[in-house]
Parts: structure tokens; sequence; C-alpha cells
């Protein structure tokens, strides 16, 4: 009955650590593919011409009063 009772803790101690382990290697990709994902957008090129100071959003992501972009018939 010890030596039953003893391999169960032992078991319970090894699917604790695993699940540990999962769950830290988990968040560590959720980072990576965030990086990723940012470097990539970093670089988009998004055609137009920023004029002026104001609240209005330009795609480099400064703060201006026009965006003049071109229109595409897509």
């Amino acid at each position: 009955m010890k030596k039953v009772g003893m391999l169960f803790m032992v078991a319970l101690v090894i699917a604790a650590n695993v699940l540990n382990v999962l769950e830290q290697s988990k968040g560590a990709i959720d980072e990576l593919m965030l990086s990723n994902i940012e470097a990539l957008a970093n670089f988009e090129y998004v055609p137009g011409r920023c004029f002026g100071d104001g609240n209005v959003d330009c795609p480099d992501g400064s703060k201006v009063a026009y965006v003049l972009e071109p229109l595409a018939l897509e």
C-alpha cells in the first residue's frame, strides 16, 4: 500500500511539472509570434502623403492635418 501511495505521489509531481513546462513554453511562443508580426508590419509601405500638424494618423505613425492617398480601383 505504501508503494502505491508513493508511486501516485511521484506521478502527481511529474504531471504537475510537465503541465508547468508546457504552460511556460506556450507563452514564449506567443511572444515570439507577436514580435515577428510586429517586425513584418513595420515595413509595410502605404502610398500617400501627409501634410500639416493635426490629429489624423499618417501611415508612418505621426499625427498630421491631412493624408492624401491614391485612389485604387480594385
